[in-house]
């Protein structure tokens, strides 16, 4: 008669079984929903970037000048914040985004970043876009 016990994954033989590739679960398999939110995320938004390698270089001096919200799940979620919507579709993103730019221009919440006078939303999104 086999031991019911010796069936059991304990997080020991899970772990050792993961180091040595027999068992391969994606690291999603792992994350909770909400991570897996913000990470889908993120990925519409960076969509919106037009030009990756001026993004990149406006994003890297937007972190090191605010680092409270260098990381990227910080990002996300305060230009979803900023962007006041639901919908993930691109176009409606894309407007929501213009929307919130020209209401930062007119009150003035706009930051300084190589020589450009940005919204807020804006200088965050080539900060989230690495």
């Amino acid at each position: 008669m086999r031991d019911a016990s010796t069936d059991v994954l304990t997080r020991r033989r899970m772990l050792v079984a993961l180091g040595c590739g027999l068992l391969p679960l994606p690291l999603q398999a792992f994350a909770s929903p909400a991570a897996a939110k913000l990470t889908s995320r993120r990925a519409q938004l960076c969509e919106l970037i037009s030009n990756a390698d001026e993004a990149r270089r406006v994003g890297s001096l937007y972190r090191a000048r605010f680092p409270l919200e260098a990381a990227a799940e910080e990002l996300t979620r305060r230009i979803w914040i900023d962007l006041a919507i639901e919908d993930t579709d691109r176009g409606a993103l894309a407007s929501a985004l213009e929307r919130r730019a020209r209401e930062q221009f007119g009150s003035g919440e706009t930051v300084l970043v190589r020589g450009w006078v940005m919204a807020r939303t804006e200088a965050r999104l080539c900060a989230l876009y690495e």
